[in-house]
């Protein structure tokens, strides 16, 4: 076991992420670092930027700190038990292990390090967020996608604070026209691929294959090797996929996919949940308990319309710019805590109904869009482009 090639290595790509600025996760991160349970899985999509946060966190720790990859060819033949415990013995009381789903048995390792050693800290990630199922012993922080805001922090270094100006349209305007022209136009490129941090230092286009790529590697490393996925389910999920991206809102059905796919009604759901534990897409339960929970439709969008953009770009055709809308509605209504519902799944009804504190029946729509799918509810209100960019502002 070459312990100083370890160190080595870690000090290397320490020193390769030391001009990237700290995602917010870092301080969430750095908050809870210490504090039980002491085994932390940093799950998100491949490309959210959970390597660098690792690299962060030894950068900031140095002295106590030993980053390892268990993909690397000086660790991936070596027992993890055994250099986990060695580093201990060196004074190491942060252990930072990346891509640890590729690991044989990594829970028993991690473990046992927890057991023996109740001052260790152990941080683990993965490009799988399907192997970060959590369980007694550890804490899940989820990596996810950059809201507007962030992303306007880390690649321009403009910082805007918003709270709840995005239910308030004049508001809203007031601070899109404070930073007009430039924030409509930033706002269009965070829509295409600002969600994930490829987009700090690749262009659009290159932006949009990695993610793409990163979409193929979820269908056909992970599902494949987590959960057995066949090759068949492995093509059926892509269909799905391209399907949904290229569909205006609302308009799936398991039936349709069931048809598309040329797989049974069960194995659809099946596919369904595995693409929502991959971070690709979002299911949307109908507002209600009983019978309307049960026989309403669920919603099926992208977990961020980035994704959306990078498949339609695959495909060399344009998202529909509604689907593109309530992508991004939910994601940063869920970001700000929300709970997120249909309402009874009827094609009329407004879009959702956002949970406590708000209580508000929403419909996402474009500058001409009416009152009209919100009669007969007291408490809702449209979500128009300013409010959509104010929203993203979290």
């Amino acid at each position: 076991m070459n312990i100083e090639s370890i160190r080595k290595t870690a000090l290397r790509l320490g020193e390769n992420v030391k001009s990237l600025q700290h995602r917010y996760t870092f301080l969430d991160i750095k908050k809870r670092l210490f504090k039980e349970p002491r085994i932390k899985l940093l799950r998100g999509f491949r490309g959210s930027g959970k390597t660098t946060l690792l690299l962060q966190i030894f950068n900031e720790h140095k002295k106590d700190s030993i980053y390892i990859s268990t993909d690397s060819p000086i660790v991936a033949d070596e027992n993890l038990y055994e250099i986990l415990k060695k580093f201990i013995g060196f004074g190491y009381s942060i252990l930072l292990v990346d891509e640890i789903h590729k690991y044989p048995n990594w829970r028993r390792d991690v473990k046992a390090i927890y057991d023996e050693f109740p001052k260790v800290s152990i941080v683990c990630s993965g490009s799988a967020p399907l192997a970060f199922l959590p369980e007694r012993r550890e804490e899940v922080i989820d990596v996810d996608p950059m809201g507007f805001g962030e992303f306007l922090k880390l690649k321009y270094n403009i910082s805007i604070r918003s709270k709840s100006e995005w239910t308030n349209p004049e508001k809203s305007i007031e601070i899109t026209a404070k930073h007009s022209p430039k924030i409509e136009s930033m706002f269009n490129e965070y829509m295409q691929v600002g969600g994930y941090p490829t987009s700090i230092t690749y262009d659009t286009e290159s932006a949009k294959k990695s993610l793409y790529f990163s979409i193929r590697k979820s269908i056909y490393e992970d599902s494949m090797s987590i959960l057995k996925m066949s090759q068949e389910k492995a093509f059926a999920m892509n269909k799905i996929l391209a399907l949904l991206a290229t569909s205006p809102p609302g308009e799936l059905s398991i039936n349709n996919l069931s048809n598309v796919t040329e797989m049974s009604k069960t194995t659809v759901y099946e596919l369904l949940d595995a693409l929502e534990k991959m971070k690709i897409i979002r299911i949307i339960k109908p507002y209600g308990k009983g019978s309307k929970l049960v026989r309403g439709t669920p919603k099926v969008l992208f977990y961020h319309p980035n994704l959306r953009y990078a498949i339609c770009n695959e495909l060399g055709t344009e998202p529909n710019i509604g689907s593109l809308r309530e992508d991004l509605a939910v994601f940063a209504f869920t970001k700000r805590g929300y709970t997120v519902n249909t309402i009874k799944g009827a094609r009329k009804s407004p879009d959702y109904f956002i949970g406590k504190p708000l209580n508000l029946v929403v419909e996402i729509g474009g500058r001409s869009k009416t009152k009209k799918q919100l009669k007969g509810f007291k408490k809702s209100l449209i979500v128009k482009p300013d409010q959509l960019i104010v929203l993203s502002l979290f």
